[in-house]
């Protein structure tokens, strides 16, 4: 019972997530990031290709008075940067959404400021970006779906150059020493590097998935070598050029990072993972009938169901029992807002409801200023972002005040 609701939820969620990476207003921290499994990203892929129609970057729209950033030789546009390095750069490769950092929102080809004076570096569909404070990443996929073209562009948005093509849905994760490391496959299921210098492409991982950074980590599932339901994480440290195993997780193999620690379920048991040392420790128990849902702020968040049409959303951390926080006629699904969620659930005898939760509460769906239609997009570090139009904006009006205390 409990795989078969298992497997209609990832089901249900891949579809959630699909929508999310289609709108701009749904959108993710570099700080939460969710590792789907195989068969999500699988949908995922599949859904895009339906909707998707993608420019190359000789196809760059022209309207609005965008002009597309000069293009320049890889070598040269590197003459321009300092020494990049692996943990200096923020992503967010799952969600592909929205990214935080430095006071400024990026998310798509735009750069937000909050003051409604965005930068634009590209008009095209772009799935997977890292930005650095000198340089952003972004790979942008070709019309037949079976590569994409990995670009670099300066973070004022003057220059940008072409650095590899890669198989289907490629990923640029950050550059570091001279190597950019990207993933590239249907399923992003090999990690490679390319020397800016010489051009050499080297594959230092294979059959892999679930593919994320933490500094100078990398972080997977090993496919090659499975058993049954078990699946390994394993690591790639950068500085020792070292892969190992750091678990076998039984099940659907949910992965989450959490302000840069990570989680994972086994056995319904949630171990949480410190990058410092890469030894798992217990952290909550979920029910047998129960599989993770979301972490935010260290709060666990897990589904429940008697049957098909009796669903139930719980949460637990290590300060807090588990307790009931609604329950719901059918799966329910979340959007990200950096440090905090929309959990929109069709609940018992109400209908559909939309709450904002932070991992202490639920509340009602915040308000921001102007007209009511203008829509929550992001929340960091006590900093709201709306949409208004076709802009992005920061709210100065609305500040939870017992989350982040204002100096207002």
């Amino acid at each position: 019972m409990k795989k078969i609701f298992s497997l209609m939820i990832v089901l249900v969620m891949a579809v959630s997530v699909f929508a999310g990476c289609q709108t701009k207003e749904k959108s993710s921290s570099p700080d939460e990031v969710s590792i789907e499994a195989t068969q999500d990203e699988a949908v995922n892929v599949a859904t895009q290709d339906e909707a998707v129609d993608v420019a190359t970057p000789d196809e760059v729209a022209q309207n609005d008075g965008f002009t597309a950033p000069e293009t320049v030789d890889v070598k040269e546009l590197m003459e321009d940067l300092p020494e990049l390095s692996a943990e200096d750069f923020v992503s967010d490769h799952h969600k592909c959404n929205m990214l935080y950092h430095n006071g400024l929102l990026y998310s798509n080809g735009k750069i937000y400021d909050g003051k409604g004076e965005d930068k634009t570096y590209s008009k095209e569909y772009i799935r997977y970006f890292s930005i650095n404070d000198s340089v952003i990443l972004y790979a942008v996929l070709d019309k037949d779906k079976e590569q994409s073209e990995i670009w670099a562009v300066l973070a004022d948005c003057s220059r940008r150059a072409k650095l590899t093509l890669a198989k289907g849905y490629a990923d640029p994760l950050f550059i570091d020493n001279g190597l950019l490391y990207y993933t590239e496959g249907v399923v992003r299921d090999s990690i490679n590097t390319l020397d800016l210098n010489t051009g050499e492409i080297t594959q230092i991982v294979s059959h892999c998935h679930m593919i994320m950074n933490i500094g100078r980590k990398l972080y997977f599932q090993d496919m090659s070598d499975r058993e049954d339901d078990e699946t390994a994480l394993c690591c790639y440290d950068l500085d020792t050029k070292e892969q190992k195993e750091i678990y076998r997780m039984t099940g659907a193999g949910r992965v989450i990072v959490d302000h840069d620690l990570m989680y994972f379920e086994s056995n319904n048991t949630v171990y949480r993972l410190d990058p410092q040392t890469d030894s798992p420790e217990e952290y909550v128990k979920i029910p047998e009938e129960g599989w993770l849902f979301i972490i935010v702020n260290g709060t666990v968040v897990y589904e429940e169901a008697a049957d098909f049409d009796d669903h139930s959303l719980w949460a637990v951390s290590d300060t807090q029992p588990a307790h009931k926080l609604f329950d719901t006629r059918k799966s329910h699904f979340y959007s990200c807002l950096g440090d905090a969620y929309y959990l929109d659930a069709n609940v018992m005898d109400v209908g559909i409801i939309n709450y904002y939760y932070d991992g202490t509460e639920l509340k009602e769906h915040p308000e921001v200023e102007g007209d009511k239609e203008n829509r929550l997009v992001f929340v960091k570090d006590g900093k709201f972002f709306y949409q208004d139009g076709k802009t992005i904006l920061m709210s100065t009006e609305y500040v939870d005040d017992e989350t982040y205390p204002s100096n207002k």
